[in-house]
């Protein structure tokens, strides 16, 4: 609703520009609240490995065309490189494709639930630790090396 009213009128868009970093933390606190730090142990190793391999291979990959491709930083990349909250009700649509995978659905479940444990926390370090080493165009290369050398 906020686009649309946004490209209809710019003193709309103008007025509710200030209201985005305002909505930051509270949409962050929806999305964290609903993560279960449980699902770590039913995931087991499997699933903590899953969400390393996601964080870190698929990152990597990520972070390499954001670099290359997009002739940007790569901090966009790892943050992207998360399990998202609704891949865990992946298995179970699979699932109802092809009911031959119904006995896999508990435990795959549990490995992404894992995985989008796991990324919630790596995945914002990391992207925080690139930041100070790369820059962005907030904190550019210059001043992240500064701040950093100075902590």
């Amino acid at each position: 609703m906020g686009a649309s009213l946004g490209n209809i009128d710019k003193k709309i868009s103008e007025f509710l520009a200030p209201a985005g970093a305002i909505m930051v933390p509270f949409v962050g606190f929806c999305l964290g609240s609903g993560i279960n730090i449980t699902n770590l142990v039913k995931g087991g190793p499997q699933g903590i490995a899953l969400g390393f391999i996601t964080c870190f291979v698929g990152g990597s990959f990520i972070v390499f065309c954001d670099r290359i491709i997009g002739r940007r930083p790569g901090y966009a990349g790892w943050a992207v490189a998360t399990t998202a909250g609704n891949a865990v009700a992946v298995p179970a649509a699979v699932a109802m494709v092809d009911p031959s995978y119904l006995p896999y659905v508990d435990g795959a479940t549990v490995q992404v639930a894992a995985s989008t444990v796991v990324t919630a926390i790596l995945v914002p370090l990391i992207t925080d630790w690139w930041v100070k080493k790369h820059g962005s165009p907030k904190f550019p290369k210059q001043a992240a090396a500064t701040k950093t050398q100075g902590a």
